[in-house]
């Protein structure tokens, strides 16, 4: 295999042109930059680069998002694959930069919204799970309330520890309990007593690992339960149609790709010119280019002459060069 003949560039541009010189090198596609020799009254500066990473995440992670959305509805995606664009339409792509960027972070809200949205149906179904004890209970859980002389208690049991329960109850005088049948492993109790015998019963009630319910209102469980349901399902409803809107955004996918891709060319120009030593008021770039090349490269700097000296050196005896 053919190794072609390398030159050493060397150029020194002002600081105002620095940008728009990298992005004409880079279009080139044929000069590795490298890091610039000291000089006497020369510096290196580190430029920041935390906005562009933070800019890159926010789009990189919204079409991440969209991209599980849209599994989860079961669509195709075209996550991993290559898009097709003009330098044209990848350089313009900052004039939607702001609109891209609103769009991300509109993304990342409704997925906040969307965990709190779930956190609130996991409370209601808890809510729902602790009544299924009492469905069988047909009276309103404020009917459960206590007298002047009789105390009344309303509350759960183990199934297995329910007949205990009765029988423990139904040999002290002025106490029985009721019970609500049913296959569930929980069933629901109500104990009815003389408050003269409260702390008889009140032992029993812990031997069985009574739990007794802090329901209250005007309610039956059913009731309660089919309202629970309700807004769960009303809640369900709100996360459905926030995850649609996310999917609906794979419109958006061409324009994410490209931008992000637009930053990290971006980061790459930061990065090479880290690496340059610089004036307050000129840059000091080196690089290796092709000899068959060296046109290519000097045709892109034509726009630039006034601002940038530029010149070409073989490589020297012992020296890498890519």
């Amino acid at each position: 295999m053919a190794v072609a003949n390398m030159l050493k560039l060397k150029l020194i541009g002002v600081n105002a042109c620095q940008s728009e010189l990298l992005t004409a090198l880079q279009k080139t596609g044929t000069v590795q930059l490298t890091a610039s020799t000291e000089f006497e009254g020369g510096f290196k500066s580190t430029q920041e680069q935390s906005e562009l990473k933070n800019k890159k995440e926010r789009i990189e992670q919204a079409l991440l998002l969209i991209y599980e959305k849209r599994k989860a509805l079961g669509e195709k995606t075209a996550e991993g694959k290559a898009v097709g664009i003009t330098y044209g339409e990848f350089v313009s792509i900052t004039q939607k930069e702001k609109e891209l960027l609103q769009t991300a972070d509109e993304v990342k809200a409704k997925i906040k919204k969307i965990a709190c949205l779930k956190a609130e149906i996991l409370a209601l179904e808890n809510e729902i799970n602790s009544l299924q004890p009492y469905l069988l209970v047909t009276e309103r859980f404020s009917d459960f309330k206590s007298t002047l002389k009789a105390e009344v208690r309303l509350g759960s049991v183990d199934k297995k520890n329910a007949v205990k329960l009765t029988e423990k109850l139904s040999s002290l005088d002025l106490a029985t309990a009721i019970t609500y049948g049913g296959d569930a492993p929980v069933i629901a109790v109500s104990v009815i007593f003389h408050e003269s015998i409260k702390a008889e019963v009140d032992a029993v009630l812990s031997e069985c690992a009574f739990n007794r319910c802090t329901v209250t209102g005007e309610f039956t469980a059913t009731e309660k339960t089919s309202e629970l349901i309700s807004k769960v399902k009303a809640l369900q409803n709100e996360i459905d149609n926030f995850e649609r809107e996310i999917a609906s955004l794979h419109t958006e996918e061409k324009d994410f790709k490209t931008l992000c891709d637009y930053y990290l060319v971006e980061l790459e120009k930061v990065e090479c010119a880290n690496n340059f030593t610089r004036t307050n008021s000129t840059f000091y770039l080196e690089g290796f280019v092709p000899e068959d090349k060296k046109e290519v490269v000097e045709k892109a700097l034509e726009c630039f002459e006034g601002s940038i000296y530029s010149e070409y050196a073989q490589i020297e005896e012992g020296e890498f060069a890519p």
